[in-house]
């Protein structure tokens, strides 16, 4: 069984990368294969509208665009689980995590009703977002609608079951004194860090065990 992690941030050691790391402890204990990848640094696009994923040759192929992803997205598609960290960016994923969706899963997509998968076999899979807003900010501007759509359709076209789960109220810079954030109360977020954090970390634990048990 093998557990895949996408870390959409680029940066490959703060927030989202420490919680997709802390699942795939979870899904590891359990006895799964895990492995995580980091998107910054690698050379992609997002999907060219070139179609040849729908097209109705038998060896069509997923995805078409020969870049840094299309091996990641082979390699995602042969995996039993999937789990995508992201932080919110201005209000949506950040552009890494919309490109590689957007090319899986719509390489994936079909226009036919009576089958909207071309996917064989079935993939459990995660959405996991970071971000500086508290839970009731979250719910203000919708980003739990924003991966609560995202995991309907990786279910639809992933053939597995799908969750998310939040992460809120994150510390974003090691001292805030050194930027223009005068939004946030640094003896907060430090609180927050030291108390809440933790409990995600536990909460990011238990997904991954709930992933590489739903893949089975």
């Amino acid at each position: 069984m093998k557990v895949l992690a996408i870390n959409a941030s680029p940066r490959k050691n703060w927030n989202t990368a420490t919680v997709l790391e802390k699942a795939l402890e979870g899904a590891a204990e359990t006895g799964a294969e895990t492995r995580l990848v980091h998107l910054h640094g690698m050379r992609f696009t997002g999907c060219v509208s070139c179609f040849a994923c729908k097209r109705l040759e038998k060896n069509a192929p997923f995805c078409a665009v020969k870049d840094d992803l299309r091996p990641l997205l082979e390699e995602a598609l042969a995996s039993d689980a999937l789990i995508v960290g992201s932080p919110i960016y201005f209000g949506n994923f950040s552009a890494y995590a919309v490109a590689f969706l957007e090319r899986l899963l719509f390489g994936c997509y079909t226009y036919n009703m009576e089958n909207p998968s071309k996917l064989e076999g079935r993939i459990a899979s995660a959405i996991v977002c970071t971000m500086n807003v508290d839970d009731a900010g979250m719910k203000r501007y919708g980003y739990d609608a924003l991966m609560e759509r995202y995991t309907r359709t990786m279910s639809a076209v992933l053939r597995g079951p799908s969750e998310w789960l939040a992460v809120t109220d994150t510390l974003q810079f090691a001292d805030y004194s050194k930027y223009m954030s005068s939004v946030f109360d640094p003896e907060h977020k430090e609180l927050m860090r030291a108390e809440k954090f933790p409990k995600d970390l536990k909460a990011a634990h238990a997904l991954g065990v709930w992933l590489a048990e739903a893949s089975e």
